[in-house]
């Protein structure tokens, strides 16, 4: 009985210590052991809901690159995106460029730019944060330095460090992990939440099912009391879709005045936009902003392409899209990319009174 309480006791302090553990350091070792498993394999919606009928699990698209570029001078690519462009979605080897360099937003590239490549910058943003991230300054994720290499946000004081490692969500999410990651971990939360789903109609509040019940979406996208800022069905003046046109034309002129040669800005609509346009009054958030007659910078939509595609353009257990709509957004950059290695440069085209003005502001 003893020798049961001191296992008990260990067992129960080696999940505590496991529960604060660094995600980063330690938890990849737990994966390759397999003691736990990857708790996105089924999607991210599918993590947030547990439903059945919305479970199947991810693949990796591959797809050779079928453009080739046809200028000499090399073609030096930056961007700053979200989860559509992690590395294990979209990589160097998608783009008709001679070197890549990638950051998610709010981590910053150190750039050193070559005079000699054709220098272009790509933003890619989600709708549903477009209004957020233009609110804010993204040139300033780009940083002048001697060498290019990228570095991740870090909380610098040593309190806040301590305050963020004892944090209860935190522990009870890497917890949870441990706990429930294996298959019967997921079997028995699908077992609660189709009995939640089928008798009260009720889904865990990360998600919103669709009115005919077909497609499952992130509940930013959809929440307009709650998150009227990110939801595309959410009332929006003139007055903001203005605001949101001066933040890409401010950072478009910021990113010039720092050496880039061309700037682009990319909007990747929501899912619900595409599978559920009749859950409310749509804003046409993208639409306004890229026909608004003050916008200078070039906004590559796929907008009109993904609705052609319906619901083949996303996962259906995931907010992402599928291989086949992967591959229409990477074409239509690549040829947008392909246009611009044999262009003059935007930046040639500011006077150097505006030029020199907008360096001083970014030094």
């Amino acid at each position: 009985m003893k020798a049961l309480k001191i296992a008990t006791l260990v067992f129960f302090s080696a999940l505590w210590v496991l529960g604060l553990a660094n995600y980063d350091r330690v938890y990849p070792y737990l994966y390759r052991s397999g003691l736990i498993e990857d708790e996105y394999r089924y999607g991210d919606l599918f993590r947030l809901s547990y439903l059945p009928q919305f479970k199947e699990v991810l693949t990796t698209c591959q797809e050779p690159l079928t453009l080739r570029k046809t200028s000499s001078r090399p073609l030096h690519l930056y961007v700053l995106g979200d989860s559509f462009l992690e590395p294990q979605r979209i990589d160097s080897s998608d783009f008709v460029a001679d070197q890549y360099h990638f950051i998610k937003w709010d981590n910053f590239q150190h750039v050193r730019l070559d005079t000699a490549a054709t220098n272009v910058v790509l933003i890619e943003s989600v709708e549903r944060h477009l209004r957020q991230h233009f609110d804010g300054n993204p040139a300033s994720y780009f940083i002048a330095d001697t060498a290019n290499f990228p570095e991740k946000w870090s909380e610098k004081k040593w309190m806040s460090r301590i305050d963020n490692f004892f944090k209860s969500d935190r522990t009870e999410s890497q917890l949870g992990l441990l706990l429930t990651s294996n298959r019967l971990g997921v079997w028995c939360k699908e077992l609660k939440s189709a009995f939640n789903f089928r008798v009260f109609n009720r889904t865990e509040s990360g998600v919103t099912v669709s009115n005919d019940k077909k497609h499952l979406v992130y509940y930013l996208d959809t929440d307009t009391l709650n998150y009227p800022y990110t939801s595309g069905f959410s009332h929006l003046t003139e007055a903001r879709v203005d605001s949101v046109v001066q933040g890409v034309n401010k950072t478009q002129e910021e990113l010039l005045a720092m050496g880039f040669d061309h700037f682009v800005l990319s909007v990747i609509p929501n899912k619900s936009t595409i599978v559920m346009p009749d859950y409310g009054p749509y804003n046409h958030l993208i639409e306004r902003v890229q026909q608004h007659p003050g916008l200078k910078a070039p906004l590559i939509s796929v907008l009109d392409e993904y609705r052609k595609l319906g619901a083949a353009a996303y996962l259906v257990s995931d907010s992402h899209w599928t291989c086949e709509a992967r591959s229409v957004w990477v074409q239509k950059i690549n040829r947008h990319l392909l246009g611009l290695s044999s262009t003059v440069p935007a930046r040639s085209c500011m006077t150097p009174g505006s030029r020199n003005q907008l360096i001083r502001k970014t030094l």
